[in-house]
């Protein structure tokens, strides 16, 4: 059961950053102009009467203090902004300023055009520096891989039952005696073969070099995107060239080069070969065709391109999936009746798209898991593109980041006692008339932003609640699951306003004979 966010710090980022005395000259002139460019660009951004939480000492520079304990306490500072400013606020995040807004304007500013999610997580990732190449993708128009995201990848589901398969025999192993494992680690395992067969097809997918490279680009990406944060923007693209989190990037992209080229090449020759003799060229279920059918002859990086999928698909699934699998260790009772609904529901059909969806009460506990530790305190990041004001005047300048707090997902009047674990929540309340549609997994809705919400919301997230309900499924039928004895359940920890699964938790497992064979 979740009941609290513990931050702990991922690695000190602050070691990255030394470059040497060489840049003593530069950085003399940088600290003398930033305090006044900071407040000038405060001032600007936010109107006087907006509340800044951590605003920093006048001597903090580049607010490093600030920023620092935004990593570290991002919660705390969040609950203090509300107190004083229940509306809105802004804080100092490692990144930048940004304008906090209460839930309530989730709604309005849900679609609005004049808001960019693009420029925002290209703001987040750098596409113009070496190693974040696949993020230019952002902002191209050309760019398929919502549609891909949000249409074709289901397509594909079929296949994910043989992946998971093969994949749990060797990351639980056939052992009928309690064993532990690391919940975080196998759900990685798990997603990385799974969607690796949807993304490059059969040829790699379960190539481990290959996972290597999708798992760790994902968490380097986060790590230099983070250091590179606390320098000021003119000068980080002169940073990165000595950051070794940024050259491990460049090191990681030419890597999957090494492994998806000659891959694209073959396919391309195939199809090519084909179309030469007249024969007509089938697209095959998987990404890679995908992107070939979508740009034609017009050139483009796959390369990048999976890359970037891989980013939105691997450690958000991942982190679900830990989640539920701890989150279910406690309670025995919710795990049995789970296994039941599987057992009914594809004894009948099989394991089909359709059969999935039939899947009620797993789809609550996964969604409840959600609702206690979402990917991100803030959700809806967006950059103002002109100046505008919201229904009841508040003034947003263009250029301005802003993000909608998730909190609502907390509160008691939308969901009794919100600090416990209730599996059955989301089932109940698919039973009331006119529900059903609201309390869904895939639901993005204002008082549940698990998935964003609006028409930004995740394009990823039926893939990835079919993803994980198929290993779910395979898991509680074949596997005990309990709680490791001696100590609490494990808590989410937190870093900045990401929130994740405790990476060093272990949960016990043995083999069981399953009811059914999927």
């Amino acid at each position: 059961m979740v009941s609290s966010f513990s931050s702990k710090r991922l690695g000190d980022t602050m070691d990255n950053l030394a470059l040497g005395s060489n840049w003593a000259g530069g950085v003399a002139i940088v600290l003398f102009l930033a305090p006044l460019a900071l407040h000038l660009v405060s001032s600007y951004l936010f109107p006087s009467t907006s509340t800044v939480i951590n605003s920093g000492r006048a001597w903090d520079i580049f607010r490093t203090t600030a920023k620092k304990r935004f990593r570290s306490d991002a919660a705390r500072l969040l609950q203090n902004g509300f107190e004083k400013s229940p509306d809105a606020f802004r804080i100092l995040t490692d990144n930048g300023p940004l304008l906090v807004l209460s839930p309530r304007y989730a709604r309005e500013v849900r679609s609005d055009d004049r808001l960019s999610l693009d420029h925002f997580i290209a703001s987040e990732f750098h596409p113009d520096i070496p190693g974040f190449e696949p993020f230019k993708l952002i902002l191209d128009p050309r760019n398929p891989l919502n549609t891909i995201l949000k249409t074709s990848l289901t397509q594909a589901l079929e296949d994910l039952s043989v992946e998971v398969a093969d994949a749990l025999s060797t990351a639980l192993t056939d052992d009928s005696e309690w064993h532990e494992i690391s919940p975080c680690q196998t759900a990685l395992k798990l997603v990385a073969q799974m969607a690796s067969k949807a993304f490059i097809g059969p040829e790699k997918c379960r190539d481990p070099k290959w996972h290597n490279v999708i798992i760790t680009y994902t968490h380097n990406v986060y790590r230099a995107a983070q250091a590179l944060h606390f320098w000021p923007k003119f000068l980080r693209p002169i940073v990165a060239r000595f950051l070794p989190a940024c050259q491990t990037l460049q090191a990681q992209i030419a890597e999957a080069r090494e492994i998806l080229e000659p891959l694209v090449a073959q396919r391309r020759a195939d199809r090519a070969c084909r179309a030469a003799q007249g024969k007509p060229v089938p697209s095959r279920a998987d990404v890679i065709d995908w992107l070939e059918d979508s740009h034609g002859d017009q050139p483009y990086d796959p390369v990048a391109a999976q890359l970037l999928l891989s980013f939105a698909a691997i450690h958000g699934t991942s982190n679900l999936l830990a989640q539920a699998l701890m989150d279910l260790c406690t309670a025995p009772d919710l795990i049995r009746d789970i296994r039941a609904e599987i057992t009914s529901v594809l004894g009948d059909a099989g394991l089909t798209r359709a059969a999935l969806y039939r899947l009620k009460l797993m789809d609550s506990a996964l969604k409840e898991s959600q609702r206690l530790a979402p990917n991100r305190l803030l959700s809806m990041g967006r950059i103002a593109q002109s100046d505008m004001h919201l229904s009841d005047g508040l003034r947003i300048p263009r250029g301005t980041t802003l993000m909608v707090s998730a909190h609502a997902m907390w509160e008691p009047e939308i969901y009794p006692d919100p600090r416990r674990y209730d599996g059955y929540r989301f089932y109940k309340l698919r039973q009331v008339p006119g529900q059903e549609g609201q309390h869904q997994l895939v639901s993005a809705t204002e008082k549940h932003m698990g998935f964003g919400y609006g028409k930004h919301a995740c394009p990823g997230r039926f893939f990835a609640a079919a993803e994980i309900k198929v290993a779910l499924c395979h898991i509680l039928l074949k596997y005990d699951l309990e709680h490791r004895g001696g100590g609490p359940p494990p808590r989410v920890w937190s870093q900045g306003i990401h929130l994740f699964p405790d990476p060093t938790a272990r949960i016990r497992v043995r083999r069981r004979k399953e009811e059914i064979s999927l």
